[in-house]
């Protein structure tokens, strides 16, 4: 976890997440939950409207301004630092011949997904810009899969670029007050201790923090799932937004944000 960053809030992380950061911890050579999307957009793009954008969206978010930390703590936790700086990667590729240009992107992309993410200290979401003419981009955003997934993606985008086009047009950025995600965890830590307490004593063991040092999860007895390894977050929450979800998920009590279930979409 940096030292030069100034902590907001602390939370628990979700019983999902908890599970992510003990498959990451146990195989750090993996890459089964770096996700990156990747678009074309055409016209003339403001660079420096787009840097702005993407710093607005990551500190509008709680989830991509944290990290998690998990080394000494007796349970996992989920740590929000109240400013977190962004770079916007820029790489021309306008001299290099068209039919050259996929290949290039294509290594890029490569190296981005090879770059390890450091869930106790890196930035968590990246974003690059990479021209291949003189008004064509191709757009790459990085994620952990840890501090969202596939459902976010059409919230964050619409965010993205509507900040985008105010800035470029010298407005201020007016976008609906997220719901803080430390509010969800805290609701969700509360719901599964009040709902699942007794089950989890009577009949079942577990790892309270698999990735502080531990070599193995605990078997469950008589065949049974844990309820805490229900897929049942979506880690950005965010307010207005339960029209993007349709039938697939539903609306969590007292926030107006987002609560879906049991979906991941790889997106490479």
């Amino acid at each position: 976890m940096s030292k030069s960053l100034e902590i907001e809030k602390v939370a628990n992380l979700t019983p999902l997440q908890e599970g992510m950061l003990f498959h990451t911890v146990m195989e750090p050579e993996s890459q089964a939950y770096y996700e990156q999307v990747r678009m074309t957009i055409r016209g003339e793009l403001n660079l420096e409207a787009l840097q702005k954008s993407f710093q607005t969206l990551v500190q509008r978010h709680e989830t991509l301004r944290s990290n998690m930390y998990h080394k000494s703590a007796s349970r996992s936790r989920l740590i929000v630092f109240k400013e977190r700086n962004v770079t916007l990667h820029y790489e021309n590729l306008t001299d290099i011949p068209e039919a050259k240009q996929a290949e290039a992107i294509r290594s890029y992309t490569d190296a981005d997904r090879n770059h390890r993410y450091d869930l106790s200290k890196d930035l968590l979401i990246r974003l690059a810009v990479l021209q291949i003419q003189t008004n064509a981009y191709t757009l790459l955003l990085s994620f952990h899969h840890i501090i969202m997934d596939g459902w976010c993606l059409g919230i964050v985008m619409d965010e993205l670029f509507a900040a985008y086009e105010a800035l470029k047009a010298g407005k201020p950025v007016e976008l609906p007050t997220p719901q803080p995600y430390t509010g969800y965890a805290r609701w969700l830590d509360n719901t599964v201790s009040r709902t699942f307490g007794a089950y989890t004593r009577s009949d079942c063991t577990y790892t309270r923090n698999p990735a502080a040092g531990h070599s193995s999860v605990d078997r469950y007895r008589r065949g049974r799932t844990h309820p805490c390894m229900e897929r049942t977050d979506c880690r950005l929450s965010c307010r207005n937004v339960s029209w993007n979800i349709r039938s697939a998920g539903r609306t969590y009590p007292g926030t107006g944000g987002c609560h879906l279930r049991g979906y991941r979409t790889d997106l490479s």
